[in-house]
């Protein structure tokens, strides 16, 4: 791998995260997808993490906080909204 290979893999995985939330620019998420076309490490690299966050928005989805707890996080939240 080149200095050059490296420093777009680089550039990509520092993308990472904004891709897969796609809060990227055009331009980002162009060069990101050319870079996951060519990159078979880098392509894996992003299937897991996708993987991964799904499996835990999943798992968030399903947990359910203690009613005392709600309660709380409900109380703070209109207390910044008044």
């Amino acid at each position: 791998m080149s200095a050059h290979d490296a420093e777009r893999c680089r550039r990509a995985l520092e993308l990472l995260a904004d891709y897969l939330d796609r809060e990227i620019s055009e331009e980002e998420l162009a060069f990101v997808e050319a870079h996951l076309s060519a990159c078979g490490g880098c392509a894996e690299r992003f299937e897991f993490e996708a993987k991964l966050i799904r499996v835990i928005k999943t798992k968030l989805r399903t947990v359910k906080a203690p009613e005392h707890l709600a309660a709380k996080i409900q109380e703070m939240l209109r207390r910044l909204e008044g």
